[in-house]
């Protein structure tokens, strides 16, 4: 408002009329034409002076409005501009992954191609690197089965099996065969005990058959008669 040249202009000629009613109001009375003429001026131009100061206020709120209306739109223009800043920098970061898979997938494919440009060249070549140092010879026998060792283990484990049957059944089947495991089963005192019967009545049949041997051989003997000598 200060800048304005109507406000200066208007506040220089408040001036001069508030020192001329000044000077007026000393000499002259309150009621003398030219007291009310210098009153009137200095409160016109003092209307004037509030009326431009009050335009202007509107002129700078309004310019104020439209500033901060713009300030917004600036904003959001800078707030766009960084997301889009953002995305493109995102969109570089991803681009530069992708350039370097390209070029790694290009470098494969060179060596690829490159690989196969040997291989068709090798393949072109008459004579190869290949060279036969001692010829295969057939095996002299079958490797599986082996009936010898199959036999001896088969063997061998039927006897352990056998065994193990055995001593098995002995565990579970325990019968007296002898003085010792009758003691062990009835845990008494033993008093006696018979031999072998089928002994005894072999000796007894040879000693029958001798007795019988012998009784053939001797002479009968004659009975005397009854109409012998006196």
């Amino acid at each position: 408002m200060l800048a304005s040249p109507v406000i200066h202009e208007l506040k220089t000629r408040l001036s001069v009329a508030e020192a001329k009613l000044g000077q007026v109001s000393s000499t002259l009375g309150t009621n003398h034409p030219e007291y009310l003429r210098s009153q009137s001026e200095v409160a016109s131009l003092r209307k004037k002076l509030a009326d431009e100061v009050n335009m202007a206020a509107s002129v700078i709120s309004n310019n104020l409005r439209i500033s901060q209306s713009r300030e917004r739109v600036l904003r959001d223009a800078v707030a766009a501009q960084k997301s889009r800043l953002l995305e493109i920098n995102r969109s570089r970061d991803e681009v530069g992954v992708l350039t370097k898979e390209v070029e790694n997938a290009q470098r494969a494919y060179e060596s690829v191609a490159q690989r196969h440009s040997q291989t068709q060249l090798e393949s072109r070549m008459d004579r190869g690197n290949v060279v036969v140092l001692a010829p295969a010879l057939p095996p002299s026998g079958p490797s599986f089965p082996r009936i010898p060792l199959i036999l001896g283990m088969s063997v061998l484990v039927g006897l352990i099996l056998g065994v193990v049957f055995v001593l098995g059944i002995e565990m579970i089947d325990r019968r007296v065969r002898g003085i010792d495991d009758l003691v062990d089963a009835v845990g008494g005192q033993i008093l006696g005990f018979l031999e072998d019967t089928n002994a005894i009545a072999k000796d007894v049949e040879r000693r029958k058959k001798k007795f019988m041997k012998r009784s053939h051989t001797l002479t009968p003997v004659q009975e005397p008669t009854l109409g012998g000598s006196r």
